[in-house]
């Protein structure tokens, strides 16, 4: 198992290689694909969120307006 990490990550090296050698002979850059990294927001994962948000204008956001002597919308 460890061999074949080691042998993918050689090649995926190797790859890289290459890509930066064409790229200078032809003076085009090759952009890497990213993979979506997107999360699904439903569930559990969607109520924390929005109970920190939630907890956040409560309290920090609140208590910055409320000593900053400014009204919600930015004027002094």
């Amino acid at each position: 198992m460890e061999n074949q990490s080691k042998c993918n990550m050689r090649t995926a090296q190797k790859q890289r290689r290459e890509a930066l050698l064409l790229e200078g002979k032809t003076g085009k850059t090759v952009k890497d694909t990213l993979p979506d990294t997107s999360y699904l927001w439903s569930g559990e994962a969607e109520a924390m969120y929005s109970k920190g948000a939630r907890d956040f204008l409560k309290t920090s956001l609140a208590y910055s307006i409320i000593c900053g002597h400014q009204d919600i919308d930015g004027r002094s």
